[in-house]
């Protein structure tokens, strides 16, 4: 089974999120992308795509891939869009990394997946801490954390694995 990638609000959110988030979340996808994981991409349907305060440059990066899924949510929890919840049910036996700007929205998909799957990791360096450090805190409670540098060194300890070169996003 591959890894799988899941970003949540990436070009959506309420308040800017931390330079660290934005660069991380760009090398994940890069990772991902490179390595030919299953992308997805969640975000509220009322939300504008593009944000007014993040360069063009960066928002292209965190764009979707007209090969990636989008699914649209009416609230921030996960458990509004069935589409979603199809595909995660579909991924319950895998591990799917995570990036996530809205932290609301990455603890409401903790809570509504936490007993049945998938197994989900955040990856620290693309989750932005937003506006409240314990909602994060409560999320890291539900799910593992890892860095980027740490996942590409887990892939390069399993052998036939290609490990994908770390670099800056564009």
């Amino acid at each position: 089974m591959s890894p799988r990638l899941l970003c949540i609000d990436l070009q959506t959110i309420d308040s800017a999120p931390e330079a660290r988030a934005v660069f991380g979340a760009r090398q994940l996808l890069s990772v991902a992308r490179r390595c030919r994981w299953p992308v997805v991409h969640t975000r509220m349907r009322t939300d504008a795509i593009i944000r007014a305060d993040m360069d063009e440059r960066r928002a292209a990066a965190l764009r979707p891939l007209t090969t990636e899924r989008v699914f649209l949510r009416n609230r921030r929890s996960s458990a509004d869009c069935p589409a979603l919840i199809e595909q995660l049910e579909q991924w319950s036996r895998d591990t799917v990394y995570v990036a996530a700007f809205d932290p609301l929205s990455l603890l409401a998909l903790l809570i509504d997946r936490a007993d049945r799957g998938p197994g989900f990791v955040l990856v620290e360096d693309a989750v932005s801490r937003g506006a409240s450090e314990e909602v994060l805190s409560a999320a890291h409670a539900l799910a593992p954390r890892m860095t980027i540098a740490g996942l590409v060194d887990a892939m390069s300890a399993q052998p036939g694995r290609a490990t994908p070169e770390m670099r800056a996003a564009p």
